[in-house]
């Protein structure tokens, strides 16, 4: 029986970017597969960038946060966090593309058989054109870094031909 739920993945952690009320990062654990997730910890950095050039703004964040078991009857709460100086001037400057919100860190786990799962983490939020597909330039999403420049480049580009601010 260990050998088949070894491996299988008990939790993820997913982020976003909360508008109303609070304008702050948020991030919730997600449960996932068969068996409980133990010491479920997400260590992370946060800060807002310009784009296209990446200068970081303000003063980056750093938190963790924990949860000792997430299970299938666990109802994790979000937890979110405030960014230096993000208001709602700022996040319009984040829906027009000259801004961003980077996150880094490591997501860690215990598949409850004394396996740690470890994930590194580095994640742009990207906003794209209201009310398109992601194909047309929409976007509103935390994106991997691996990829982000590409994506990135595929909205402004596509902005620029809709004419979008």
């Amino acid at each position: 029986m260990r050998q088949q739920l070894v491996g299988t993945q008990a939790a993820t952690v997913t982020l976003g970017v909360s508008i109303y009320p609070n304008n702050a990062l948020s991030v919730l654990f997600d449960y996932r597969g068969v068996v409980a997730a133990r010491d479920v910890r997400f260590v992370f950095h946060a800060v807002r960038k310009t784009i296209p050039d990446f200068a970081d703004i303000e003063t980056p964040i750093s938190h963790t946060v924990y949860m000792p078991t997430l299970g299938q009857n666990s109802f994790p709460p979000g937890s979110e966090y405030s960014l230096p100086g993000f208001t709602p001037s700022v996040l319009e400057a984040i829906r027009r593309t000259e801004q961003t919100v980077m996150v880094t860190g490591e997501f860690s786990y215990d598949n409850g058989f004394g396996d740690v799962q470890r994930q590194n983490v580095c994640m742009y939020w990207l906003s794209g054109i209201p009310n398109r597909t992601e194909a047309e330039g929409g976007a509103n999403s935390f994106y991997p870094c691996d990829d982000f420049y590409i994506r990135m480049n595929n909205v402004l580009k596509a902005k620029r031909e809709a004419k979008v601010p």
